[in-house]
């Protein structure tokens, strides 16, 4: 990891872990491969970890993941559903441009959000997003890696009722 993304990573560790493993993975190469991700590698991350499948080049995304933490404190699972599906239900509206991003720039990015719900409870994230290519080196999946800082069950004392909306604070591009 290069000094400047340590720095960034000081006050959290088990992303700069997973940043570490995914650019280990990489090898010589600008990003890693989809197919050379093993679940069983990260599995200290696993429950805050979404993987997102590109589909037609950034046109829409399908979670083909969504990790058990990640379900504890949204109060449900994005497993399966197109990205398109849910912004028709005016949820997680600003996370088709963090995507798009990451799939256009061909860089990981690190963002930090605070989703807020109707009863005004908040939570901050720092958010890890990993582009990984196809054999064809076309961005195919984006990994993302979740840390609000607090256990799973205090995250969900925090949550509100019902679904978030999302409020971008900060993005950094890694190199």
């Amino acid at each position: 990891m290069s000094h400047a993304a340590s720095q960034q990573h000081e006050e959290n560790p088990q992303l700069a872990r997973l940043l570490d493993y995914c650019r280990a993975l990489a090898g010589q190469h600008a990003l890693p491969l989809a197919d050379d991700f093993r679940p069983r590698d990260v599995r200290w991350a696993l429950g805050w970890i979404s993987l997102i499948d590109v589909l037609d080049r950034g046109a829409d995304f399908r979670f083909r993941l969504f990790g058990t933490m990640c379900q504890s404190v949204y109060g449900l699972d994005l497993t399966g559903k197109k990205l398109s599906e849910i912004e028709r239900c005016g949820t997680f509206t600003g996370l088709r441009g963090n995507y798009e991003e990451v799939v256009n720039l061909r860089r990981p990015a690190l963002k930090f959000v605070t989703f807020l719900w109707a009863n005004g409870s908040e939570i901050g994230f720092e958010r890890l997003l990993m582009p990984f290519v196809d054999r064809e080196d076309e961005v195919c999946r984006i990994l993302i890696a979740a840390d609000c800082g607090m256990a799973e069950q205090d995250a969900i004392i925090v949550r509100g009722i019902g679904l978030p909306t999302m409020i971008q604070s900060g993005t950094s591009l890694l190199t």
